[in-house]
């Protein structure tokens, strides 16, 4: 019996492989830069740094998108990790964004993992950053 059409089940921000491959994961997983290493960058470094980052980033969001269309359409579902694009609601984070080179990144990188996740009925949600969830694994 398959599950009714509306069911999904998918991952929430991590994809943690079945068979444990670390570098499989690294890949498919997203990286960060904090604001304090943001502070210690001028301008055009900080630039850099975070399309080395967003650029990783919406890569391993398209190698997830992939992972899910080639399941079965019940387990076409995905949480991304609000953290896709480090320091993009921050005061310091808020002009680097606003910069050509890293708005195209983020525009076509977003369109084109829309587009396939519409293409492959992938549902798609996001969820706050871990400072506006009320539980943690952690004391």
């Amino acid at each position: 019996m398959s599950p009714p059409a509306a069911f999904r089940i998918g991952w929430c921000c991590q994809f943690v492989p079945p068979d444990g491959d670390a570098e499989r994961a690294r890949r498919m997983n997203y990286g960060t830069v904090t604001i304090a290493a943001l502070r210690r960058l001028d301008g055009s470094r900080a630039i850099e740094k975070l399309v080395e980052v967003v650029d990783r980033n919406l890569t391993a969001l398209a190698l997830q998108l992939q992972e899910l269309a080639a399941g079965p359409p019940h387990r076409r579902m995905l949480r991304i990790f609000s953290g896709i694009l480090p320091a993009y609601t921050h005061a310091l984070g808020r002009p680097l964004y606003r910069e050509p080179v890293l708005r195209a990144l983020v525009e076509t990188g977003l369109a084109e993992a829309g587009d396939f996740a519409r293409a492959q009925a992938i549902r798609l949600c996001f969820h706050p950053e871990q400072f506006c969830v009320l539980n943690s694994a952690a004391p």
